[in-house]
């Protein structure tokens, strides 16, 4: 048989309808798989999604809403005291130090503005949250601190006043009667 132009042109168009087809029916078979891989995805989102709503929830029903108000009324009804707010060195750690701040102004409290400390000379103060450190008070047979006058007063009004997490924490502190309010990362 010979060759000629027009059986090369022939073959040629042929080859090329040939190989758009395996392109066409390998497209289908790739976005019939995509399909499924993303309906999968879908499914996996929604459910994730089902699961993160419940766990926001929770959280929420456990979180005991901040009372500043009561907070407030305990601060300026209870005995006084001087207390110091430090915060790390992050904007969110200053508003925050800010409010609490504005908490304690105008309550008879003798407090100074918050003050930023890099994380070296916070010493032992890794905070995470918020905490009242304390210097050396009382402690009962548990070895919790039974804190009496201003140190009560403060602890309450912080307790009912301040989003978990808060909580009172011993720390080397130069005056045994020194309070100090520490605002940390991720209160």
């Amino acid at each position: 048989m010979q060759m000629s132009w027009d059986t090369v042109y022939s073959w040629s168009q042929f080859l090329v309808v040939f190989f758009a087809g395996v392109a066409l029916v390998s497209g289908l078979v790739v976005n019939k798989r995509q399909a499924k891989q993303l309906l999968m995805l879908e499914t996996a989102l929604e459910e994730q999604r089902g699961k993160n709503l419940e766990l926001q929830k929770l959280i929420t029903e456990q979180r005991v809403p901040a009372d500043v108000e009561r907070a407030r009324s305990i601060l300026l009804k209870g005995p006084k005291g001087t207390v110091s707010i430090v915060h790390v060195d992050s904007r969110e750690a200053q508003i925050f130090a800010l409010m609490i701040y504005g908490l304690l102004e105008g309550t008879g409290w003798n407090v100074a503005t918050p003050r930023a400390k890099s994380p070296s000379s916070l010493d032992d103060f890794s905070v995470v949250g918020v905490e009242l450190k304390f210097g050396e008070w009382p402690t009962d047979a548990d070895g919790k601190p039974i804190f009496a006058g201003p140190g009560k007063s403060l602890l309450e009004a912080l307790t009912v006043g301040l989003p978990p997490p808060f909580r009172p924490m011993p720390a080397n502190l130069s005056r045994k009667d020194e309070l100090v309010i520490v605002v940390g990362a991720k209160y």
